[in-house]
Formats: structure tokens, sequence, C-alpha cells
């Protein structure tokens, strides 16, 4: 199948709220007529936009000039990971990792899908937010606690319904031997991605037998790890 590659933004065009030149920080991502990015001011990402695809008219949906929702004064940055689209509405991290909110992709009113301090259904405090993923609906985000649990969580974008999904406390279920022994004890878990019915995530396990096991697993059972054998197209690199 043929592609037509067309020019949607570079760094010669110029910022409509600085006039300075487009300094893209996060990877594009993608979801009907829209893509939405963030970008950087000299060390920090300082705003998340909008660039509709068949117009190529470019929103800026929110910046350090933007008022945080149920807070004070403007967002001070946003996170280095890239924001999330789903459906017609763009979530992103923002002020140091301390919350997680959501936007329109064609720009109105930003709204707090949890935030830190906010009570996690272990009975912690959110103390950092990082990966986050969205399906137009549901949430589904990485955060540390105030007792240090690193965890995968799933919310309406209303903040509404929140659950755990994962975290170290958990151990994965494997059915075979691997670089995940079975039953082992969750290291980490972070950069979840939903979809319509399951929430992925990477995990790294607790060192057996390799010393950095890593793989991708939904629901604490293991899809893929870094033992599992690749096709044969891949021969030269068999494993993940």
């Amino acid at each position: 199948r043929a592609f037509k590659v067309r020019l949607l933004l570079d760094n010669q065009r110029l910022r409509p709220d600085t006039s300075l030149p487009f300094d893209i920080e996060s990877a594009p991502v993608i979801d009907g007529d829209y893509v939405v990015f963030s970008t950087m001011d000299c060390c920090s990402v300082d705003a998340v936009w909008s660039i509709n695809i068949k117009t190529k008219q470019i929103v800026k949906l929110a910046g350090t000039d933007t008022p945080v929702p149920h807070g004070q004064g403007t967002f001070e940055n946003f996170n280095f990971t890239a924001p999330t689209v789903g459906g017609e509405l763009v979530a992103f991290s923002a002020n140091n990792g301390n919350g997680i909110y959501t936007v329109p992709t064609k720009g109105g009113r930003i709204d707090r899908v949890i935030a830190s301090r906010m009570k996690s259904p272990e009975g912690d405090r959110f103390e950092n937010f990082y990966g986050v993923s969205l399906n137009g609906a549901q949430v589904a985000f990485s955060a540390l606690t105030d007792h240090g649990h690193h965890g995968i969580y799933q919310a309406s974008v209303t903040g509404d319904g929140l659950v755990l999904l994962a975290n170290e406390k958990d151990k994965l279920a494997t059915r075979k031997r691997c670089s995940f022994e079975p039953g082992s004890r969750l290291f980490n878990v972070d950069n979840p991605v939903i979809g319509a019915n399951v929430v992925a995530y990477n995990a790294t396990g607790s060192g057996q037998p390799n010393n950095d096991p890593s793989g991708v697993a939904s629901a604490g059972i293991l899809i893929a790890d870094n033992l599992t054998r690749l096709p044969q197209d891949f021969a030269d690199c068999p494993h993940l």
C-alpha cells in the first residue's frame, strides 16, 4: 500500500504565542483528525498542542499561562512523557507530575482527573504521576504514593471509579520458564496503554533468573518478555 507523506509542522513554523520556532519535545500521537504533541521552552516542557490534519489549524491546549483547575496559579510545566489522545479528549500530566488533566482536542475547558495528595485505592496518598493513556472514557496511569508504592491505576476521565491494577506487591502469573520465574514479584510497573477493554503495561521483575527481566503484562499475566522468541525474520536478534 502506498502512503502519501505530508508535512504538518516543523521547526521552521513560528509559535503563535511566542513568535519563536516550534521546539517539539514529545513524539506526536494521533487519533482521528488530530495530532497532539508537546513543546519545549529552553529546559522544560511548556505547552501541549493539537493540530488538525485536514485544516492544519494549530491550537494551544495548555501552557504555562493556563490556570490550574482546582489549584492556584498557572501550570509550571508539563511532564516529559507525551500527552495522549482518545476520542475527542487529550490527557496530560503537569506540574512536575503532580496531576493529570484532560482537555478537548479542539481546545476548551481543562478538567482535573487526579492530583497529588488525593487518596489512592490502597489508602496511601498520591505523590507523582508518570505515564498516562486515554481511550476517550477511561484513563490508565502510573503513579507513586507517599508510602513508596509504584502502581498502575485506572479511572474514568472524571476521576471516578479509581482502581489499582498492579503494583510492586503483586506476583506475575507465568506459565512457562522465561526471564520471569513463575510467581516472580514485580519490581516496577510503568507506561500503561489502555484499549477498549484492556490495559497493558511494562513490568520489571525481581531479578530471577536474569539481572533485569522485563516484559509487557496485562492484569498480572505476562504477554511477552525479553526471552520471548521473535519470528524467523529476526533470526539475527531472536529475542525481544
